[in-house]
């Protein structure tokens, strides 16, 4: 939090507008990392707003749309999550931006779960979201759609459930991400 403060004072200090809507997105993204969302969603959409209008950092607009989806998805803001995640998604896919495509894909599959979407449409954009992984190699998103796969063919089933989330949480541990994975562990024991 320290870095991020020092880092959009410096911006402000030398006022080159790149650095200052950096700035503001990278305080935006920490505070969702330290669970703060309204500052987030603050901060993100202060750095959306300057790199529209100066014109410059858009291609990291879908970067920034979708961790802010992903904020109001943790403060249960579910429609404002999937609103998000369409425009995050509308911006990678424009600009060939296939891990933020499918970073957007992943917080729209959460909160397509979460609102009892039909299946067949959370499928679709799973689906979808796996081909942007697999030509990114953005692999880190993995565990992610392993978890809502887990939520998704769970809805009906608590052992398939148990058995998804449990998949999950061994590949986040897999992969050195042990604060969802110790989530995963609270949420099976509860």
């Amino acid at each position: 939090m320290r870095a991020s403060l020092e880092a959009v004072e410096v911006a402000e200090a030398i006022g080159n507008t790149y650095s200052q809507l950096w700035g503001s997105a990278a305080l935006g993204m920490t505070c969702f990392l330290n669970g703060d969302h309204g500052a987030s969603e603050e901060h993100l959409s202060d750095a959306l707003a300057q790199a529209r209008s100066a014109g410059t950092g858009l291609d990291y607009e879908a970067l920034f749309l979708a961790v802010l989806a992903d904020s109001c998805l943790a403060r249960d803001g579910i429609q404002a999550a999937i609103d998000k995640s369409r425009e995050a998604i509308n911006a990678a896919d424009a600009g060939g931006a296939w891990f933020q495509g499918a970073l957007a894909r992943a917080v729209m599959i959460d909160a397509l779960v979460r609102s009892s979407a039909p299946e067949s449409e959370i499928k679709a954009v799973i689906a979808a979201a796996r081909e942007l992984v697999h030509k990114s190699g953005g692999n880190s998103l993995l565990p992610r759609l392993r978890e809502v796969e887990a939520r998704l063919d769970g809805r009906s089933d608590r052992n398939t459930l148990q058995a998804g989330l449990r998949a999950a949480e061994a590949m986040y541990r897999a992969m050195g991400a042990p604060d969802p994975a110790d989530r995963l562990i609270k949420e099976l024991a509860s």
